[in-house]
This record gives structure tokens, sequence and C-alpha cells, in this order.
């Protein structure tokens, strides 16, 4: 939204920031915000990330960096490819152009990558298809399964008004209206199906969603 833009989030965008957490320093890369809507735009902040990415290298003689798709992979160092998302998939319906930009970011780290880390086994028999040979580490995103295993045999509660249903979940962070347009499509279309669709999670499109929700009549 305008309001968000405005926002003193958006605003340091345009700034050079440097923070330390313990023994880690944190820099961030000024850009121009928001950039959805040109692809000049995209690609000047491109170029910016890669100068500065460059001059860090150079200034503290970085030997390994950990790229994605935000940045085309360096040169002269050893570089892995952090494969965290299918974000060309999850760009193309959305914003085709960009899902292109993506796809040629991530072909450049596929093949010029020294190793590539995938968060899924999906993602992992992507990179194998799609790499020149490096190896490819399957590393999952990070969940204390102990944490869970110790309740799971216990008596579940059914969530509110899911009696005699079968549950679809979505946990997210909603910012994006296309998003919750696929949910409310799934919705919509399995309306007389024994099924409830339960969204955890925040973001201004939950608004947008229970608006269609009682607009169109969606109980489920």
């Amino acid at each position: 939204t305008v309001q968000d833009y405005m926002s003193l989030r958006y605003l340091r965008n345009f700034t050079y920031r440097r923070r330390r957490e313990g023994n880690i320093t944190i820099h961030g890369i000024p850009r121009i915000s928001p950039a959805i809507f040109s692809s000049r735009i995209r690609m000047f902040n491109q170029r910016l990330f890669t100068r500065h990415l460059n001059r860090l290298i150079e200034r503290y003689s970085i030997e390994v960096v950990v790229g994605t798709y935000l940045v085309p992979p360096p040169e002269g160092v050893r570089v892995i490819f952090d494969l965290f998302d299918e974000n060309v998939a999850g760009w193309k319906d959305v914003h085709p152009q960009i899902a292109g930009e993506i796809a040629a970011v991530e072909n450049a780290y596929f093949q010029k990558a020294d190793a590539i880390v995938a968060a899924s086994s999906v993602l992992k028999e992507k990179a194998e298809r799609l790499g020149v040979g490096q190896p490819v580490y399957h590393i999952p995103n990070g969940i204390e399964f102990d944490r869970f295993m110790a309740v799971r045999d216990q008596e579940r509660q059914p969530l509110p008004g899911t009696e005699g249903f079968q549950v679809v979940g979505s946990v997210a962070n909603y910012e994006n209206p296309d998003e919750i347009d696929m949910i409310m499509s799934a919705a919509r279309a399995l309306r007389d199906e024994p099924l409830r669709f339960y969204l955890a999670g925040r973001g201004s499109a939950l608004t947008y969603a229970q608006t269609i929700a009682e607009r169109e009549g969606l109980t489920n």
C-alpha cells in the first residue's frame, strides 16, 4: 500500500545501514523501493547490490559467499547457492517478468556455484537436474521436531467449527493479495465439500480475505 511505501521501514531501504548482533555484522544494502513496477529499477538495484557486495568481499577478504536470487554470483570467490524456496514458481502467475529475472539469476548459480544447499527434497532434485555436477545438500528449515513428537500421540482437540471436517491449513505472512486469491479460489471451488480452511499468520491481506469470504458467503 502507499502507506507501507511511505513508512520508515521502506524509507530506510534508500540508505546504507550497518549493525552488530553479537559476533555478526549485518549490512543493509541501499535500494530503490518499491521496484516491482519497473524492471529498470530492479536491474539498478541488482547492480547496486553487486557493487556493494564486491566492496565487502575486497574489504574483508571474504573467501566464500552464500548467495541467492537477489544478486548474481560474484566472481573470484567460492560460491554456495542457497536454494531456499521455489521462487520462480512463486512469481510465475503473479509477475511472469520477475519470475524470468529470478530464473536467470538462479541459472547463473546453477552454472557457477561450488555447492548448492536446498531446503527441501523437491528443491534438491531441481538443483541436481539443473546444476553442473556440483554437490547438492538437503538442509531442511530449522524445525525442532522433538518439541512436537512429545505431544503427537496425545489427544488432539479439534479447532472450533471443524468437527466432522477435514482441515486445510495455511501458515504465512499474508501481504500479497494474489496469494490469498489462490486460497480463496480453492475455498470457492470446494465450498460444498467437507473441508474447512484455516489461515494462521499476519498481514494486511487477511482483511482482504475476510472481505471476500463475507461478500461471497464462503463459510468454509
